[in-house]
């Protein structure tokens, strides 16, 4: 793996009694994909979460190239280049596409060309949100997300919902940031498009790190199969 952009020491998040994440290590590189994978329940939101600034750890830290940023509040952890997406977006049905864009490109300091950005990600500019279907929102709340110019992107199931065709074009786009350097961490259920995509994947359950490598090994893993695809190994 390359010099890591993003790094998580010993994270641990209790709910009361409940340990949804117990003790993880994370890193990821710049032009990196990483899968987040594991059964219901796993940890794998709660983690999410907490490297985008949404929860706070109860212990351990997160490292953003050198800095960390565990005490980042969610907008100054989007300020410091980490940026998360919902898995269903959710924006003003009446603004328009340009409006959305154009506020996170001035929200992240930038200059970035609006209308460039759009055509990037196949969207009208002058369209309006709520005239949208769920994988041009895909693509919006992408788009929004990477006018921030962030070297951390969080993609929560940015996939659901989607046909084959749709899977494809956001496939496609995604490779591109990371081929632009941007380091990627994918929270998905579809083990299809995880093979199509992540360069590495991390399997959780029950809070703590059940397996870690290359898609091909993870996936392979008797461990991972009992436990992630429900199955028992012949």
């Amino acid at each position: 793996m390359t010099t890591p952009v993003l790094v998580a020491e010993n994270l641990t998040k209790r709910f009361s009694g409940l340990v949804a994440v117990d003790g993880v290590d994370l890193r990821v590189g710049r032009g990196e994909i990483l899968a987040l994978i594991g059964p219901n329940g796993a940890g794998k939101t709660t983690l999410f979460n907490l490297l985008a600034g949404r929860l706070r750890p109860t212990t351990g830290r997160i490292v953003l190239e050198g800095r960390d940023v565990t005490p980042l509040s969610l907008r100054e952890r989007v300020r410091a280049g980490v940026v998360a997406t919902f898995q269903i977006p959710r924006q003003f049905a009446e603004v328009t596409v340009e409006e959305i864009v154009g506020l996170a490109v001035h929200y992240g300091g930038g200059d970035r060309d609006v209308d460039g950005l759009c055509a990037e990600f196949g969207l009208a500019p002058q369209s309006q949100v709520g005239s949208l279907d769920l994988h041009a929102l895909k693509m919006l709340e992408m788009c929004r997300a990477v006018a921030v110019a962030p070297s951390v992107l969080l993609l929560d199931e940015v996939a659901s919902g989607l046909d084959h065709h749709e899977r494809g074009s956001i496939t496609e786009r995604i490779r591109e940031l990371a081929a632009a350097g941007t380091a990627i961490v994918v929270v998905e259920h579809s083990v299809d498009f995880i093979r199509s995509l992540c360069t590495r994947a991390m399997v959780l359950s029950f809070g703590t790190v059940l397996s870690e490598g290359s898609v091909a090994d993870v996936f392979s893993d008797k461990v991972v199969a009992d436990a992630y695809l429900g199955r028992r190994s012949s």
